[in-house]
This record gives structure tokens, C-alpha cells and sequence, in this order.
């Protein structure tokens, strides 16, 4: 009965999740290999001893050991092939849509974290990365789990949730060294929190706080030497970035549709529509966390901008390193912002059809368009 029960409230859920899996698993090794996944075939080779695993990624690699660490495992169990590598990306890809539609149901309402879920089970540019053999699925999925947890953490604050956001913040630099900025963004709304905190809570916050970057910084610890590794980096192969990189960054996210990206643009006004018709009487914390759209809106400006912002500054000022699939984990914005318009919708015959038709067109780019399959 209970599996039933279950069934009956999550069978929506459970139908995009099933979703995800199929686009992601389907012709796993249809796709060419190529050099970056022929460096992470060569850094996780079983036959390599432990030193010279840790050796090869750390003179070699851009991307810290645990991915690396995670392929090998998967290469002792399933054999080391292609497919075995692939399916670790498809496997964090996967979590990456659950952990959508956790963060989509924390920060607004369950439908915004199915919408958020399916536009990212369905999205083409999410797909390509949950197939290939390298660690951004795993970027997208820690950051997502990261920013989850912080809401959790801000709405009860507890030594529990306190050490579950600071483990998934620190590992997002595991799966990438620009994960750095989604960290930064994550601990400045705590700052934001602190700031607007009223004074009685303020130093149990504090303390929670203190312990949730204690437990990031003891998991960030193990790739510093990576990451400093790269920060001295003073030339690469990514050329300077044009003045439209970010408007072609959004179009790459959506399939480089211009009917898909009007509709966001639509769902994106909207939502902005409703996050500055809201009123804050009090200028409290409790406000703040009370109303879900200015507490979204928070969230999606400081995770959004100094993704973007500090990437960019550094490639101007030190040296270009803008490649769209460095941003990933912005995505769950973007798709977040769409799925609580769409909840939005008072209209439940315009909700389903507004949702309908981006779902409909992502599937036109993946088996029509591109051919992605085939």
C-alpha cells in the first residue's frame, strides 16, 4: 500500500526521472571519443599505481582527483571502456535533474521543481554532458545539491543541515576549479542572512554558519594545490570573449532555438514581473524567507552573476576562459526561472501548454533538428 501511495504522489516525478535516464543511457557510446575524454581514459587507467594516478592528474589535469578517482572506480566494476566512463556522467546527470526538482520544490512549490526537472531531463546542451567522460554533469549536480541545502539551511537552521550544504559546497571545486564562484555565491547569501538575521539568532546562525564553512573548507582542502594550479595559468587556447559570449552561452543552453529562447524570455519577464511587484513591510529575514520569490530572486542574482561576472572580468583583465560548457551549473537557473513562471501561470489549461510546447520543441531539436541519436 505504501508503494502505491508513493507511486500516486510522485508518479510525475518518477516519469521524468525515467525520462532522464532513457535520453541520457540511450546510445552511450554512439558518440566519437574525443581528446578530453581520451585524457580522462589515460588519468584513470586501473593499470596506473596510485602515484602515478595522482601524479598525471595533478601535472596534467585542469580537473581535481575525485572525478578521476570515481571513473576508476567505475572502470574495476564495469570494465574499462568507454561506456564505464560515460556512465558516470550519466549517473550524475540523472541526480543533477532529482536535484532540480529538490531545489525547484524548496525555493518555490513542487510544480516549479517538476517543470525545472523536465526542462532539464529533455535539455539537449545537459544531455551532451551527461554523455561524455568528463566531470561537468558532476559540477552541475554538487552545485544544485549545494544550493538545495542552503535553503534548507536557511528556512531551519540545524548542526545537520549546517554540514550537509558545507560538504556539497565544498565539493563542487572537486568537480571543477570554476565552481570557486558558485561557492562565493552560496556564502555570501549566508552573509546576506546573517546581516538581515535578527539579533537574538544572530550568534547561533554564526556558529552554524562557522561550521558549514569549516566542513566546505575541510572538503575544498584536497584540491587547492589544483586550483592555485590553475589560477597561475597566464595563457590558453580559449580565445577573448566577444561582447554577445553570454547571449550565445543562453542560446547554446537552449539548443540554439530562437522559438525556445523567446519563450524564456517571456517566462523570464514574468517571473521578474512577479519578484518586483512584492512588498517588504518589515525589512526583516523572516520576510524575506516567507516570501519565496524575493528569496529565489536572491539566490538566482548572486549564484547568476558572479558565475558569469567573475569569469568574464578575469578573462578580459588575466586570461580568456569562457567555454560554455565551463557554466554548466548555470543552467539550473535559467530552467528554475522558467519553472516558477510556469507555476505561476493562475491558468492551469496555459500552464500545461506553455510547459507542453517547450518540452515539445526540445524534443524537435533532439530527434528532428539534431539527429542526436542517430
Amino acid at each position: 500500500m505504501k508503494a502505491v501511495a508513493f507511486l500516486k504522489e510522485h508518479y510525475i516525478l518518477l516519469g521524468i526521472m525515467l525520462l532522464g535516464i532513457f535520453l541520457r543511457l540511450y546510445h552511450l557510446e554512439f558518440q566519437s571519443i574525443w581528446l578530453d575524454e581520451i585524457h580522462t581514459m589515460k588519468e584513470s587507467d586501473p593499470a596506473l599505481s596510485w602515484k602515478q594516478f595522482h601524479d598525471v592528474i595533478t601535472f596534467r589535469e585542469g580537473i581535481p582527483h575525485l572525478y578521476f578517482l570515481l571513473v576508476r572506480l567505475f572502470f574495476e566494476l564495469f570494465g574499462y571502456t568507454i561506456w564505464s566512463a560515460r556512465f558516470l556522467s550519466v549517473i550524475a546527470g540523472v541526480l543533477g535533474i532529482f536535484g532540480t526538482y529538490l531545489l525547484g520544490k524548496e525555493l518555490f512549490d513542487k510544480k516549479a521543481g517538476l517543470s525545472a526537472a523536465a526542462l532539464l531531463a529533455v535539455n539537449t546542451f545537459h544531455i551532451y554532458y551527461s554523455q561524455e567522460a568528463r566531470s561537468y554533469a558532476l559540477l552541475l549536480m554538487f552545485t544544485v545539491f549545494s544550493f538545495y541545502f542552503l535553503i534548507r539551511f536557511l528556512k531551519l537552521p540545524t548542526w545537520r543541515m549546517a554540514i550537509f550544504f558545507g560538504l556539497f559546497t565544498g565539493l563542487i571545486a572537486h568537480a571543477h576549479p570554476i565552481g570557486v564562484t558558485a561557492i562565493l555565491a552560496a556564502y555570501l547569501v549566508v552573509l546576506f542572512a546573517l546581516l538581515k538575521m535578527p539579533t537574538e539568532h544572530r550568534k547561533n546562525f554564526f556558529l552554524l554558519s562557522s561550521l558549514s564553512g569549516a566542513t566546505a573548507l575541510v572538503v575544498f582542502y584536497p584540491v587547492y594545490q589544483i586550483i592555485s594550479k590553475v589560477s597561475d595559468i597566464t595563457s590558453f587556447w580559449v580565445p577573448q570573449p566577444t561582447p554577445d559570449v553570454y547571449s550565445k552561452l543562453m542560446l547554446e543552453f537552449l539548443g540554439k532555438s530562437e522559438l525556445t529562447l523567446f519563450i524564456f524570455q517571456l517566462l523570464f519577464f514574468y517571473f521578474a514581473f512577479q519578484v518586483f511587484r512584492q512588498r517588504e513591510r518589515t525589512n526583516s529575514w523572516k520576510e524575506v524567507i516567507d516570501s519565496r520569490l524575493v528569496l529565489a530572486f536572491l539566490v538566482f542574482v548572486l549564484w547568476s552573476a558572479l558565475s558569469l561576472l567573475i569569469p568574464l572580468i578575469r578573462s578580459y583583465l588575466l586570461v580568456p576562459m569562457i567555454v560554455s560548457r565551463y557554466f554548466i551549473n548555470v543552467l539550473p537557473v535559467l530552467l528554475l526561472i522558467a519553472g516558477i513562471a510556469i507555476s505561476l501561470i493562475q491558468s492551469k489549461t496555459v500552464r500545461v501548454t506553455v510547459l507542453a510546447s517547450l518540452l515539445t520543441l526540445s524534443a524537435v531539436d533532439i530527434f528532428v533538428v539534431k539527429q542526436y541519436y542517430t
